[in-house]
């Protein structure tokens, strides 16, 4: 029965050390984000450097390491990117997605005649799917689309969860590979 008081009066000493601890020492935490649409942490401030436009709505992605984020706008509620109605969760940022609803529509992202966006909340991953000849140019087309959409400089770009390529059926000796952004270290040159 003593061995128990003890074991007890020690959790209790270390808990109201822990208690006092936080309460005195602990520094200030950051001011709480809230929460936007579909989860997103919404931030208050913009990030000094980067290409957010002031006033405009950011949203927090994950980066390529997976522990990181980086505040971008908000390209999810711009008006122009559109859901995948039959792929909940994915987003077209620029291109078509290839069918039409029953009603008529055919949704779009923005337009575009030589590569796609997609985006896929649940992987936070960029999709960039070149669908014309030159790739060189359908590639830099894709780039300047993402720097302005998302806000961000080439060195934020390279550092996305990402995978941009191409089909066989556009051009076979790319088709498969991740390209890459032409600015990031270990991009594909391409004609």
């Amino acid at each position: 029965m003593k061995i128990y008081l003890w074991i007890i009066g020690i959790l209790l000493s270390i808990g109201i050390g822990v208690l006092i601890w936080m309460t005195f020492f602990q520094s200030e935490a950051p001011p709480p984000q809230g929460s936007g649409p579909l989860g997103f942490p919404v931030a208050s401030s913009t990030t000094a450097g980067s290409g957010i436009s002031s006033g405009q709505p950011t949203i927090l992605i994950t980066l390529r390491d997976g522990a990181s984020s980086m505040e971008i706008n908000d390209f999810l509620h711009n008006g122009t990117t559109v859901e995948d109605v039959q792929n909940p969760g994915n987003y077209y940022l620029a291109g078509n997605l290839g069918y039409c609803l029953k009603d008529g529509v055919c949704p779009t992202g923005a337009p575009t005649a030589h590569y796609k966006v997609t985006y896929s909340i649940k992987e936070h991953f960029f999709t960039i799917a070149l669908t014309d000849e030159p790739l060189g140019v359908a590639r830099l087309g894709a780039q300047q689309f993402l720097m302005q959409a998302l806000g961000m400089s080439q060195q934020q770009l390279c550092d996305l969860n990402y995978y941009l390529g191409t089909t066989s059926y556009v051009n076979s000796i790319y088709a498969g590979k991740n390209l890459g952004f032409s600015f990031c270290p270990g991009a594909t040159a391409l004609p």
